[in-house]
């Protein structure tokens, strides 16, 4: 499959594979790690909206919803560690999240690689941020009790030297949250190359659930339960509608939209494993 980046529609064009033996799907070639830092600096990028300040209407949208949204994680985490403990946020953006977490009695620490957002979250929120891949941090070295990549793993050169990192610093009894769109959800197969989840060239890898369950095994951990994201149905539609030629006139998809929309939903709610957007939640196997 062949696609553009979808903040240059009549740029280059990036190539997209899916290995026959494992079923890993995956960008090729792959920008370069020095590279990829370029690839954010679109204003039209959601998750650094904060630095910028929201401009479109799609972007206003977020920003309303984004408060729900880390609610919605907060709770999520609370049903498997109900008291406070220390948690990493590998890539942690502007530093939002990590803040709720803080107020709520949390020791906390993230990873962010673009400097600018880091930067904020430093200055807005009094954090810990790390600039280093997780893979190549030496000041990690501590014990930690929850460990989350919200739509990050994707974004990763080296996935499984994180998850390898994670595996020596997770506290038995610790969790990790790995949040990825799902290449196998309605959505997904209803807008094909338009779909936003592949977000090329900064999704370096999609994983199908089946791919991303043995990927958690091969490190040891133990997928306890998969959730599905109740508003990503809703964003994942909406910004694929504006990826197809004219779409974006909303008025054009008004009926459409809302419809793709609740089917995901609702198809996420029947079975999780075809939800928009999976959370894998697991710990590592008892030895």
């Amino acid at each position: 499959m062949k696609l553009p980046d979808r903040f240059q529609p009549d740029g280059e064009l990036y190539h997209i594979y899916s290995c026959v033996s494992c079923g890993l799907i995956f960008l090729h070639p792959q920008p370069s790690e020095s590279e990829t830092g370029g690839h954010y600096s679109d204003a039209g990028y959601d998750p650094f909206l904060e630095v910028e300040g929201a401009r479109s209407r799609s972007q206003q949208i977020y920003a309303w919803v984004k408060p729900w949204a880390l609610k919605w994680k907060a709770k999520l985490i609370a049903r498997f560690l109900p008291q406070p403990g220390s948690i990493l946020d590998v890539g942690a953006g502007t530093g939002a999240f990590l803040s709720m977490m803080k107020a709520k009695g949390w020791e906390t620490l993230g990873i962010e690689k673009d400097e600018n957002a880091a930067d904020y979250a430093r200055k807005k929120f009094k954090l810990e941020i790390i600039t280093d891949d997780l893979a190549d941090s030496s000041s990690l070295n501590r014990p930690l009790d929850a460990v989350t990549f919200w739509h990050s793993l994707e974004h990763i050169h080296r996935p499984k030297e994180n998850l390898a990192v994670v595996r020596e610093n997770l506290k038995p009894g610790g969790f990790l949250f790995i949040a990825l769109p799902n290449p196998d959800s309605l959505d997904a197969r209803f807008y094909k190359r338009h779909w936003v989840g592949w977000d090329a060239p900064r999704h370096l890898w999609h994983f199908k659930p089946e791919v991303m369950a043995n990927l958690l095994n091969e490190f040891g951990f133990n997928l306890r339960k998969v959730v599905p994201m109740p508003l990503d149905p809703f964003y994942n539609c909406l910004q694929s509608e504006f990826l197809i030629p004219g779409g974006g006139k909303l008025g054009r998809y008004a009926l459409r939209l809302p419809m793709m929309a609740k089917l995901s939903f609702i198809n996420g709610l029947l079975c999780p494993l075809k939800a928009s957007s999976v959370v894998y939640v697991s710990n590592l196997e008892q030895v």
